[in-house]
């Protein structure tokens, strides 16, 4: 109906195209259009509106070139791949255009008959030159392993339409307009070996001196970490950088890195976090009859601040019905250990991942990353309902900065050291790091301190909470008497009680 043009679609338009799927277009996708509607997906598939029926008397054939970069974009855009966008991204020449118009005309008359119509063109009707490749006959010898005349080269290439112009001992060559491909020197040397047959191309090994590449600092640290990790009973797991919106969608501080021409309609950003994916990865275990297992991630986050680009290099673990909460914190503790690190000090502060069950965990007054109970929310969105899920996200660079990667003896304890177990009735709000930076702050002879367990139903009051931990003794000095111990832990009871409001539900050990 009217004039037909080839423009950008616009919002709102769509098009049912000939294989009945209905298309949202926008400027993004080039379309044919007449004056009322659009009747074709340049490049890609036509419309029903405009398709060809037994009951067609009269037919406008149009044969153009498109660019292979819109077509390209145009076909991911709307999910549609095709004969014709195949071609047009590989590129299609001038010639071919017209060659192909006037074959299409003679077969169609040949035997349907009719009466071909006039033909008219539109657009600058140039054919752009393709630049010209350079290449040597030594550089063909090396390359094949085998001696090729200059003649046949010459030849091969005067026959297949290439233009050959020497200059010195090179050879400056233009490809015909329809082979796009040849771009480089390699690509004439493919061009000379498809003709001379690749059998007759020698097989010998190439001498070549292999060198290690030194390792870095950074690489050697990552490696440390991943054995520690491995030998606290975790698997490593690897995701790509690339997610989909909803799931950068629980950081509402950090703003996301969006992709310009993403591979995947579904995977358009760079994460924000890690956990997300490492849910997807538990979802997809626990699916596959796993039950319980560990799993740690070192890899890179993306966002940007204040329009620029920023990463951070990050650790990630999750226990997955696998011990508890404090299993988890536990074996951080013990990674921290083992890289010489001070002890991380934990502070009850809401998440992204859990907004009551969330710790989080400080170095130097820095916070780093946090421990947490998942929770239910988020569990419901991953599907994982009745999964136990613990985790930790934590940036690693910090943990770098201050870590010892040498390895150092360690003088066994000569005495034996005493536990004792405490369980306290702390108001809900309680901090567990206040808990124990309160009996390191006692001098007391406190090798490590543990906790195993908070408990908040039957005969707790509402808003209190019980908090049982233990304590380790040990003396450098000597063996502690039981009188020693249970004068510390006294000492431990009334401090708790005056600083902490705490009072005590129970107390139990071993010397």
């Amino acid at each position: 109906e009217g004039d037909v043009e080839v423009r950008r679609a616009r919002k709102g338009e769509s098009l049912i195209t000939i294989d009945g799927k209905k298309q949202k277009l926008d400027d993004s996708v080039l379309v044919i259009a007449d004056s009322r509607k659009v009747i074709a997906i340049a490049g890609i598939m036509g419309g029903q509106n405009s398709e060809v029926t037994l009951k067609t008397k009269n037919i406008l054939i149009e044969s153009a070139i498109f660019s292979s970069m819109v077509v390209r974009r145009g076909s991911k855009k709307i999910g549609l791949d095709t004969e014709a966008s195949a071609r047009f991204k590989r590129g299609v020449s001038l010639d071919a255009c017209k060659t192909g118009i006037a074959r299409a005309l003679l077969l169609i008359q040949e035997i349907c008959g009719g009466e071909i119509g006039p033909i008219s063109e539109a657009g600058n009707g140039k054919e752009v030159p393709l630049p010209s490749v350079k290449f040597n006959m030594t550089k063909i010898n090396k390359l094949s392993g085998s001696e090729i005349k200059e003649t046949f080269v010459l030849d091969l290439l005067t026959r297949l339409n290439f233009k050959i112009e020497k200059k010195n001992d090179s050879f400056f060559v233009i490809p015909p307009s329809y082979r796009k491909d040849i771009k480089e020197e390699v690509d004439i040397i493919e061009e000379v070996l498809k003709y001379k047959q690749y059998e007759s191309v020698p097989t010998n090994i190439p001498f070549a001196s292999i060198k290690a590449t030194p390792s870095s600092l950074e690489v050697d640290a990552l490696e440390k970490i991943r054995d520690i990790c491995i030998q606290l009973g975790f698997t490593e797991t690897v995701h790509m950088g690339l997610t989909t919106e909803e799931n950068v969608s629980f950081n509402k501080d950090a703003v996301p890195v969006e992709i310009e021409n993403p591979i995947s309609l579904n995977l358009k950003v760079l994460r924000t976090d890690m956990m997300p994916e490492m849910l997807d990865t538990i979802k997809y275990n626990i699916y596959h009859s796993a039950r319980s297992f560990n799993l740690f991630e070192i890899g890179k986050t993306y966002y940007k601040e204040k329009g620029l680009f920023k990463e951070e290099v990050r650790i990630a673990f999750a226990s997955v019905n696998s011990g508890d909460f404090f299993a988890l914190k536990g074996k951080l503790e013990k990674m921290f250990d083992k890289l010489r690190l001070k002890k991380p000090q934990f502070k009850k502060q809401p998440g992204i991942f859990s907004l009551e069950n969330n710790l989080a965990i400080y170095v130097d007054n820095k916070r780093i990353g946090d421990v947490f109970i998942l929770s239910d929310e988020i569990k419901d969105k991953f599907d994982l309902k009745k999964t136990d899920v613990y985790g930790i996200e934590m940036n690693l660079e910090r943990i770098i900065e201050k870590a010892c990667f040498t390895t150092a003896f360690k003088e066994p304890f000569k005495h034996p050291s005493a536990r004792r177990d405490f369980s306290f009735i702390f108001h809900k709000d309680i901090d567990w790091g206040e808990i124990e930076e309160t009996l390191l702050s006692l001098n007391l002879p406190v090798e490590k301190i543990e906790f195993f367990d908070s408990y908040k139903m039957g005969d707790i009051p509402k808003d209190f909470i019980s908090v049982a931990f233990s304590v380790f003794f040990r003396s450098d000095k000597g063996t502690l008497a039981n009188e020693d111990v249970t004068a510390f832990s006294d000492t431990i009871i009334k401090t708790i009680g005056l600083k902490l409001k705490g009072q005590l539900r129970g107390t139990s050990g071993e010397t």
